[in-house]
């Protein structure tokens, strides 16, 4: 739990919230029932509640809190007539705010504290999940002042934290209670006995809340784990733009240049070319190839930026990748048909490990290959990079040496279930 400041006043953040399975209830039975449940998590340390007639929220703080201090997710009131909110809070440096609030009840992990916004986003992603309301509202706002400005006028009625050991009002009215009952005995057993029961179904109601939550957590982590990993392939050009590109430039370079000898061409699509020439009798120290420099009296290197390539769409974020057996069919019919050389590697998948417990892998994984011994005449046609063009495919480089050209690049392919 956290504290933060707020128009000069202290909001509590990063509370445990708990709905009471039988309905509304005073506060004594609220703070009887959260003093019970603060019990069966000791590990966790709380020392402090806030009380609403429905439910309560429990949190563990190192030192006294503020007089005054209030919960920021119980005062807070969004706009409109949603069935259910969820935000995203940057309030201070390394301090980031997960609220999410369904039909007016704060979710049990809806009031969560985070330092960094990647650990928010995917709190907020495993919020979105398991929120069952027909409308949702979503907000993100990156910057303190930001954040502060939304919150301050949605901030309504306030619930103090108070200390879970603080001493009851009436407490010697209460033990005086405690003293009659004792002495009807006929009556004492019976309650003593339906006390117990009532406390072992709400300890077990409670522990299966928290059960059924963390599996629900956990099958929202595996249903959507393309959620965890970077699709590299949209973050570059389609391979038939990448290819048409490179043919272009390697395809018109001259064979001789002030007597300085064409040896090789490396391009990486929106990158580089890279221009490799060799020297020649008669050929002009002084005066090499372009903007090339020497590296030794038989070598010169030139190196040319190229731009002009744009990421994938959005859209194609859309198209499902092949399998590894069809990307492999693909690639093995292409070699066939071009008479060239494959070579082709598999990583294994991509692993991200969210606790202890849980880790999840990337549906899909990443393949090198390389298609090597290509004419030239290859690269006249568009025919070779259309083939190569299907989802997940990057080019990453095209070599041009003698009358030979490389292809090297990446193929992601949905893994096997």
């Amino acid at each position: 739990m956290d504290t933060i400041r707020i128009a000069d006043k202290t909001y509590a953040i990063g509370l445990w919230w708990q709905v009471r399975p039988d309905g509304p209830a005073g506060k004594r039975v609220m703070l009887k029932l959260a003093r019970e449940t603060a019990a069966d998590f000791a590990a966790e340390g709380y020392n402090y509640v806030a009380l609403h007639p429905d439910h309560y929220g429990l949190g563990h703080h190192p030192s006294p809190l503020p007089r005054k201090t209030v919960s920021l997710a119980a005062a807070f009131r969004p706009l409109g007539q949603q069935d259910a909110f969820l935000g995203v809070f940057c309030l201070a440096e390394s301090l980031w705010w997960v609220c999410a609030l369904v039909r007016g009840t704060i979710a049990p992990d809806g009031d969560a504290v985070f330092e960094t916004k990647e650990e928010a986003l995917d709190k907020a992603d495993e919020m979105r999940l398991l929120i069952e309301a027909v409308g949702l509202a979503e907000v993100i706002f990156e910057t303190p002042e930001a954040s502060r400005s939304y919150l301050l006028p949605l901030l309504g009625p306030e619930t103090p934290l108070r200390p879970l050991d603080k001493t009851e009002r009436y407490q010697g009215l209460l033990q005086l209670g405690i003293i009659v009952a004792v002495l009807i005995s006929a009556f004492s057993f019976a309650g003593y006995l339906l006390n117990s029961s009532y406390q072992d179904r709400q300890k077990a109601q409670i522990a299966a809340q928290g059960k059924a939550q963390k599996e629900a957590r956990k099958r929202a982590h595996f249903t959507h784990p393309e959620r965890y990993f970077q699709k590299a392939w949209l973050k570059a050009p389609d391979f038939k733009s990448a290819g048409k590109q490179c043919a272009a430039v390697v395809l018109s370079l001259p064979l001789i240049v002030n007597a300085w000898k064409f040896d090789e061409a490396v391009c990486r699509p929106g990158v580089s070319l890279q221009i490799s020439w060799e020297h020649t009798k008669g050929a002009s120290f002084v005066s090499p190839p372009g903007e090339s420099r020497l590296l030794t009296a038989q070598q010169a290197l030139e190196n040319r930026p190229l731009s002009g390539l744009t990421d994938r769409p959005s859209s194609a974020g859309s198209l499902p990748l092949l399998t590894r057996e069809q990307a492999m069919a693909a690639l093995y019919l292409l070699t066939q048909n071009l008479g060239s050389q494959l070579s082709l590697s598999w990583e294994a998948p991509e692993q991200h490990q969210i606790d202890d417990e849980t880790t999840i892998t990337a549906p899909w994984q990443r393949g090198r290959f390389e298609l090597s011994h290509l004419p030239a005449a290859t690269m006249l046609g568009p025919d070779i990079f259309e083939a190569l063009d299907f989802p997940g495919s990057i080019l990453l480089s095209l070599t041009r040496k003698n009358n030979d050209l490389n292809i090297e690049g990446y193929i992601h392919a949905a893994s096997s279930n």
